[in-house]
């Protein structure tokens, strides 16, 4: 068993993506990685903290994990995306709400508000 506070925890900027094969830029974004299990590069499982900071973003991007994020300041609007990068969805979710992202699914998140938006993130490998 581990113990910890978020706040002892080094928020880590992310500066770009990659994704099909190119990479792309991320904006005003930092994770706090609070526990993983397994490889860095796709872990088993892992629970995340972002900050996006208003104007900042994550760039379309895909992975080989489930996620789900539950927002704990701020709003963002969630985007996703079908195999050739069309819009199927995007939508403003703010504190306390919680959205599911599918391993391989096309997905973006931007913060169109005017404070910072935070959110925990739990990734798990299926199957």
């Amino acid at each position: 068993m581990n113990f910890g506070h978020i706040k002892d925890v080094e928020a880590r900027p992310i500066k770009t993506f990659p994704y099909k094969g190119k990479t792309y830029p991320v904006v005003g974004t930092t994770v706090k990685w609070l526990s993983q299990v397994g490889e860095p590069a796709l872990p088993e499982y892992g629970l995340r903290f972002f900050t996006i900071e208003p104007g900042g973003y994550l760039s379309v991007h895909q992975h080989e994990y489930a996620q789900t994020e539950i927002i704990v300041s701020g709003k963002l609007v969630a985007a996703h995306y079908d195999n050739n990068d069309k819009l199927l969805e995007e939508k403003e979710i703010g504190v306390g709400e919680y959205f599911y992202v599918a391993p391989m699914e096309v997905h973006s998140m931007k913060n169109t508000g005017k404070e910072p938006a935070t959110f925990f993130c739990c990734i798990c490998v299926l199957g």
